[in-house]
């Protein structure tokens, strides 16, 4: 929790104190991102579905799941006995055909 608590936004001034642990929330979204299932399915150990979701698209619109996830992955490196900051990353794409000449087609005009 340690690593997750800074990531997560502060409660907003005022008002009621929060009644969801937020700890759940991110288990439940970890819980879905990790088993591909729908939200609907979300079991009961994990706060509503509702409430999930709402902390959830609140997040990705914030910055919120991608910090937490740097961070994560920062740590998960130093652990490793790598460094923090990867030196060489390599990407694969999918090759593009192409015709076998190249230059330009000339249209046919009809006689």
């Amino acid at each position: 929790m340690a690593v997750v608590n800074p990531e997560l936004p502060a409660a907003l001034p005022g008002g009621r104190p929060r009644a969801t642990d937020l700890r759940a929330v991110v288990n439940a979204t970890f819980y879905l991102l990790r088993t591909s299932w729908q939200w609907r399915l979300l079991t009961r150990e994990y706060p509503p579905r509702s409430t999930v979701y709402c902390c959830f698209s609140v997040w990705r619109t914030q910055g919120v799941r991608t910090r937490l996830q740097r961070e994560l992955h920062r740590r998960a490196r130093v652990v490793a006995g790598r460094a923090e900051c990867p030196t060489v990353v390599i990407m694969d794409g999918q090759s593009v055909k192409t015709i076998e000449r190249g230059g330009h087609r000339r249209s046919v005009q009809p006689t």
